[in-house]
């Protein structure tokens, strides 16, 4: 059998450069449009909860202004009820969660040559998973390391599994969310 090999090494090299780069082109591409999706989460969730308040807002004038009309209605009700609509916005807004910090946060500790495929939060319950694929053990322990340093994660587990792989290193870590997550609104 005869090989024919019609290509020069220099353009192997550049056909070899073109994929590379054409990868990194891909990989930007899709970073971006992630990025575009979890803005425009942020920025509904953030008109959700203006449009929430605004509703409370609303309310409470109303409420004021039937009050006032009522001339029966004693001013310790009126109070009551303001407290009362009060502490719900207070509610809400201190069940509100800048996921932009955490997200950003994560993101900078992820080394490369490691790809995240779930990063599940579970704020009810203050837990995380996050599964992925890194391509080296010197990768998945540098994330593990970068994610025990972050102020708002605690009781990293990571099952001894993800390290008995031979080559590509599928992965999952769980934790704990601290009340440092809570506390940057």
């Amino acid at each position: 059998m005869l090989d024919l090999n019609l290509l020069s090494p220099e353009n192997k090299i550049n056909i070899s450069r073109l994929n590379n780069f054409s990868i990194i082109v891909k990989i930007g591409v899709s970073l971006t449009l992630l990025c575009a999706v979890i803005g425009g989460l942020f920025f509904l969730s953030y008109w959700l909860l203006n449009e929430n308040l605004n509703q409370i807002n609303a309310s409470i004038e109303n409420e004021r202004l039937n009050t006032i009309k009522q001339s029966n209605v004693s001013i310790d009700e009126i109070i009551k009820s303001l407290n009362v609509q009060l502490g719900q916005a207070d509610a809400i807004q201190k069940n509100y969660i800048q996921w932009s910090t955490f997200l950003f946060t994560l993101a900078n500790s992820v080394p490369d040559n490691i790809s995240l495929t779930l990063v599940d939060v579970n704020s009810s319950t203050k837990t995380f998973r996050i599964t992925g694929l890194a391509d080296s053990r010197e990768n998945l322990l540098l994330f593990q390391d970068n994610l025990n340093t972050l102020p708002f994660i605690s009781d990293l587990i990571s099952p001894l599994s993800n390290l008995a792989q031979q080559k590509t290193f599928n992965f999952e870590i769980s934790g704990k969310l601290t009340d440092a997550l809570y506390e940057t609104n």
